[in-house]
């Protein structure tokens, strides 16, 4: 599946293997919109049928940000991941998609397996797209690497789907990426 769009990519050279970012089943990478480093990375991702042309815009979004876990073993996005801090002004700054915590609200956030669940809404602009403000996002230390993702609906579409959509990758990561 994914023709010209690819399935997998590997971030970084190690120390240990590289983190492999795995796509869902019916969704592939769309390499000009991500960015991908020798130690970390930020890749989109949308179903296969829409990059190929076979299906009109209207797609859910995934995006995956993977950085190396520093030597003191704290995530760059600390505060985000804790039950506690999530909430504080810190830890919505952090999810918001300008930088201010005034525009996320917390739905809800909940710990499950070494993952931190979210669902919120935002009401700032998403660059490059209209999409709904409530939406879906995880992060995990997976690999060593610190990891967060993204599910995101178009705008004026249901949000139902991004949770099976988030678990589905969280799923594929977690099986590319044995520990």
């Amino acid at each position: 599946m994914g023709g010209a769009y690819p399935a997998r990519v590997e971030i970084g050279a190690p120390p240990g293997a590289p983190f492999v970012v795995a796509a869902p089943p019916g969704f592939c990478i769309d390499p000009a919109s991500s960015r991908i480093g020798q130690q970390s990375g930020t890749v989109l991702l949308a179903e296969c049928a829409v990059l190929e042309g076979r299906k009109r815009e209207g797609s859910v979004l995934l995006a995956a940000t993977v950085a190396p876990v520093p030597a003191d073993g704290v995530p760059p996005s600390a505060p985000a991941l804790s039950l506690g801090a999530i909430t504080g002004e810190a830890g919505r700054a952090a999810l918001s998609r300008s930088g201010r915590a005034a525009s996320v609200s917390i739905i809800e956030a909940r710990a499950e397996g070494s993952a931190l669940l979210v669902h919120l809404a935002d009401d700032a602009p998403f660059a490059g797209r209209a999409v709904a403000p409530e939406y879906r996002r995880a992060f995990v230390v997976l690999g060593g690497r610190a990891v967060a993702l993204s599910a995101l609906a178009p705008a004026g579409s249901d949000p139902a789907e991004l949770e099976p959509r988030l678990r589905a990758f969280l799923a594929a990561l977690g099986a590319a990426n044995p520990r």
